[in-house]
């Protein structure tokens, strides 16, 4: 994928086009307009003067870098638009699984509470080619988004001790060793789970109540059904941290 860089500074123009090969990134042409002579007998740079200078300086440096357009300057354009041929569906495609990854890893820290600043060792467990492929030429990505050190990609076993992820094409596991106090992070579960099972039982029997389901707005009587979803679906994650724990 080749992608195309435009930076105005006070008194620099340039535009500069990157190859990206599967994570690694290569400059193809890197061209800089300098405005530096012409400010000079000012003692400054006169905004005013920088802003039409980067109009007048821009498309010739589109042209010197083979870039196609029309037209002598950007001032007489039309609106930009969607580009099909732009539009790669494998792009988003690997893009998507990308970003899953980085979500998940970021999911399992704030599950734990883990510091942003702090490091955790990962474990991607998938028997998917392709998976694997696109997540280890794309790892340095992921680490760095994540603030992950990834052990392995491939087949992984579970460590004891790990949290799992699962996700479409793969599986992520996260060592807690170093990272929390178990038998603090196991109490803490078990209060929240309280929690949600005294709320859960309340509306259990509000739903129950015949005179509430009669007299109640739908809208009302649909918010605590709904309520009662997310209370379950909250404490399912909850025991599968606990789980993790064991």
């Amino acid at each position: 994928m080749r992608g195309l860089g435009i930076e105005t500074s006070c008194d620099e123009t340039a535009v500069a086009l990157v190859d990206n090969d599967q994570g690694a990134l290569r400059v193809v042409t890197s061209l800089v307009s300098s405005q530096i002579d012409i400010h000079a007998k000012y003692g400054g740079i006169v905004p005013e003067v920088a802003a039409r200078r980067h109009v007048d300086a821009l498309f010739p440096l589109l042209e010197e870098a083979g870039i196609p357009h029309d037209g002598d300057s950007i001032m007489v354009q039309k609106w930009p638009h969607i580009q099909k041929q732009m539009i790669s569906r494998e792009a988003e495609r690997e893009m998507s699984g990308i970003i899953e990854v980085v979500t998940a890893i970021r999911n399992m820290r704030a599950d734990w509470n883990i510091e942003p600043r702090q490091q955790v060792k990962v474990l991607i467990n998938t028997s998917n080619p392709e998976a694997r492929e696109l997540l280890e030429g794309n790892s340095t990505h992921i680490k760095n988004l994540s603030r992950c050190d990834i052990a392995a990609i491939g087949k992984a076993e579970k460590p004891k001790g790990s949290v799992v992820k699962v996700l479409k094409h793969a599986q992520i596991f996260m060592p807690l060793e170093g990272l929390v106090d178990v038998e603090k992070e196991k109490s803490r579960i078990n209060t929240q789970m309280d929690k949600l099972d005294a709320e859960m039982s309340s509306i259990k029997a509000r739903l129950k109540n015949d005179e509430f389901l009669r007299k109640a707005p739908k809208e009302v009587v649909e918010a605590s059904r709904e309520r009662l979803k997310e209370l379950r679906d909250r404490r399912s994650m909850l025991e599968d941290n606990l789980s993790g724990l064991e």
